[in-house]
């Protein structure tokens, strides 16, 4: 009867070990995540500024307007006179 206490508590003992290096696991787990999602959130932001700054579409309307300038001082006759 002794013998089966001891055991039982023998295996109590290895349960609350196991239960504490089980929650020590998904502490260091949940911190890696939060540091994950804090980067993932900057590199958003990061990506945000970069397309806001970049803002192509104004350099190809640009673009086309000076190629459209340029066909038409091309095409126009030039008779000599100012």
């Amino acid at each position: 009867m002794i013998r089966t206490i001891d055991l039982k508590s023998a295996l109590g003992m290895v349960r609350t070990l196991d239960l504490k290096s089980a929650h020590e696991l998904l502490d260091d787990l949940n911190e890696r995540v939060d540091r994950t999602d804090n980067r993932i959130q900057r590199e958003t932001r990061h990506i945000k500024i970069v397309d806001r700054k970049s803002n192509a579409c104004c350099y190809y309307v640009v673009i086309i307007v000076l190629f459209v300038a340029i066909l038409i001082v091309a095409l126009v006759p030039y008779n000599g006179r100012p």
